[in-house]
């Protein structure tokens, strides 16, 4: 663990002694963010784990984590890189040797191209959203974050994205986004594959940009489609009501179903349009069975 940390800050050390050398016309921007935390705890003994010999669990935690973000800029035109590195060391005091583990992944790793002075291209591994996301945003399926998934170190993950930014006016933008591949992590909806998705967002604002509103059209490859919308209203200077929705037809969800052996089980997850004519009930001397099959 500690080897790496060496390395990564010899890195950074290299790139802070090129920091004043530019190109005509190439600028960049970095900056990086670390937190170290530890732990130490003691243990009451019990006859079902005794002397920690059993569940082994560690009396002392070291966590590290490094948040490089640079920017490269040449002209109009930027480069973004937002690698986040973790790791921890666990020791068991029962145990001669701890746990060390790290790991380095993306948050963000896009390029974005200013074609003109109203459209924009953006391709790679990015976050985009809108209105107050830390609450969440039903309008925005690409992006299911909601504020029971955060806490003081969860960072939003970049999605694999292709996204065109239209702004014909100051109070007009269209943006078109298009995911073409997972970024490995999980799907919000239990046990669902990864499918491609692509939105149209369309935004009309006032000149100060504190009123706005918007509609989003999006289309998944499998699931159908979607239609949101929101819009953000200033009622006095520091407050303002916001309101997030989106429709679909069908309801995505468990459905308990009878099984060869005539038992209630839940067998997939399914979109229906409309509820079952019959559920049924139980057989007499059967007992329902709600795991997945």
């Amino acid at each position: 663990m500690w080897q790496a940390l060496s390395r990564i800050f010899f890195c950074l050390l290299v790139f802070q002694s090129f920091h004043s050398i530019a190109l005509e016309g190439l600028s960049h921007e970095f900056s990086m963010a670390a937190w170290l935390a530890g732990t130490s705890r003691g243990l009451v003994e019990s006859p079902a784990n005794p002397h920690n010999r059993v569940l082994l669990i560690p009396q002392r935690d070291l966590r590290a984590e490094l948040r490089p973000d640079l920017k490269l800029s040449y002209r109009a035109d930027s480069l973004v890189l937002r690698p986040r590195w973790l790791a921890s060391d666990s020791r068991v005091d029962e145990r001669p040797s701890s746990e060390a583990t790290s790991k380095l992944e993306w948050s963000d790793a896009y390029l974005s191209i200013t074609a003109s002075d109203h459209l924009t291209l953006t391709y790679g591994l990015q976050n985009f959203q809108w209105g107050p996301t830390e609450v969440g945003s039903p309008s925005n399926r690409i992006f299911r974050e909601t504020v029971q998934m955060r806490d003081v170190l969860y960072v939003v993950k970049g999605r694999h994205l292709l996204r065109l930014n239209f702004s014909p006016n100051g109070g007009w933008t269209e943006v078109f986004m298009a995911e073409l591949s997972d970024n490995g992590d999980q799907e919000p909806i239990a046990n669902a594959a990864f499918e491609r998705k692509a939105l149209l967002k369309s935004e009309l604002a006032d000149a100060g940009g504190a009123n706005y509103a918007g509609v989003v059209l999006g289309v998944r490859e499998r699931s159908g489609g979607w239609l949101g919308e929101y819009f953000n209203y200033e009622v006095v200077d520091g407050l303002s009501f916001y309101a997030d929705a989106s429709h679909e037809r069908g309801s995505r969800a468990w459905y308990p179903q009878w099984n060869a052996q005539q038992m209630a089980t839940v067998l997939t997850c399914e979109i229906r349009t409309k509820a079952p004519d019959q559920i049924g009930s139980i057989p007499p001397g059967h007992f329902g069975s709600m795991a997945p099959g």
